[in-house]
């Protein structure tokens, strides 16, 4: 049987955001009618002198019949480095006699399936008018949220923060010329999130970004 290879750059182009953002909101439907199984993820932490880890999640859905396991590794190490800190494989089966079908690159599956998600229940909660927009951090999953958030919704006003100036200055070059906005650069998360009707926090900290008295009602 023939196993249909996808990689990092056909993913891109196969799977833009608002087509995942329907995906997503239809595998949610199905989740939430009891169709699916989606057990926790199960992860292996890496010797400390390594750093990392490796982790696999599997899942089922009824509608339509599918099954997969994307299998991951998360090396904070490479910050910095010619590679991803996530990378993997997403591999999907036929539910009738567990074949398997495809082998698919997880890293820009997992960034565009997390901005996604957050982009349909910003859909779905959001109010209709809501049109200023805050980023707090500047990587791969800023650039997903920013696009389910204009998928989403037409946004006025776009704002940006991260802990370092040089990320989120060329996060606002290049998300506004990819996507035809001006996005402001903030100096604080502060001021970044005042006002604003639709806020996304996108770092990897440990600490929070983001407090509750800085929210609007």
């Amino acid at each position: 049987m023939k196993v249909l290879i996808v990689n990092q750059s056909e993913v891109r182009q196969l799977m833009p955001m608002n087509a995942c953002m329907d995906i997503m909101e239809t595998a949610l439907v199905t989740l939430g009618k009891g169709q699916g199984v989606n057990p926790l993820r199960w992860a292996t932490f890496l010797p400390e002198e390594v750093g990392g880890l490796i982790g696999m999640m599997p899942a089922y859905l009824a509608d339509p019949p599918s099954m997969g396991l994307k299998a991951v590794t998360v090396m904070p190490g490479n910050h910095g480095t010619p590679y991803d800190a996530h990378q993997g494989a997403v591999l999907l089966f036929e539910t009738e006699y567990g074949c398997l079908r495809a082998m698919m690159d997880a890293t820009e599956i997992t960034g565009i399936r997390t901005g996604a998600v957050s982009g349909v229940a910003t859909r779905l909660l959001a109010r209709d008018d809501a049109d200023d927009v805050a980023i707090l951090g500047s990587g791969v999953q800023a650039s997903s949220h920013l696009a389910a958030m204009l998928v989403a919704r037409t946004a006025r006003r776009v704002r940006v923060w991260s802990r370092s100036d040089d990320n989120a200055n060329a996060f606002s070059e290049r998300e506004s010329s990819r996507h035809g906005i001006e996005i402001e650069v903030m100096p604080s998360a502060k001021e970044a999130v005042e006002g604003a009707d639709i806020i996304c926090t996108t770092t990897s900290a440990r600490e929070p970004v983001l407090m509750g008295e800085w929210l609007s009602p």
